[in-house]
């Protein structure tokens, strides 16, 4: 089972790489990642609330986890609650993040030089 800010982690660098490739300029991009890392951390509720536990339980199975960004499948892989994979997701959605926003930056730039490019006669065609 894996730290809580491993599967939030993991949850929001899904969010932030569909959200930067479908809607790169979506106005709640980060409210969605947002709650996207909530949404992984779903199957440890009984963790928070425990006198649900045994309501919570009904959803702990591995097919069912993945549903929330692969919860299951990371509690598998990471079973001692290590650290080091938790910083590596951390790292993981810090450079997801660092790559979407720069990828943006850049195709903007290009639109921007492009329509520049085309507005003063230097364009094909000309």
């Amino acid at each position: 089972m894996s730290f809580a800010i491993a599967h939030f982690a993991v949850g929001a660098a899904a969010a932030t790489l569909v959200l930067g490739v479908l809607a790169p300029r979506s106005r709640l991009k980060g409210t969605a990642i947002m709650a996207s890392g909530i949404w992984a951390m779903i199957p440890d509720l009984e963790l928070v609330a425990p006198t649900y536990a045994e309501r919570f339980d009904v959803l702990y199975d591995l097919f069912s986890t993945n549903l929330f960004w692969f919860h299951g499948t990371l509690d598998v892989i990471d079973p001692s609650d290590s650290p080091a994979v938790a910083a590596v997701a951390v790292g993981v959605w810090l450079a997801t993040t660092v790559l979407v926003e720069l990828g943006g930056y850049l195709w903007a730039t290009l639109a921007d030089r492009q329509t520049r490019r085309t507005d003063h006669g230097l364009g094909p065609g000309d």
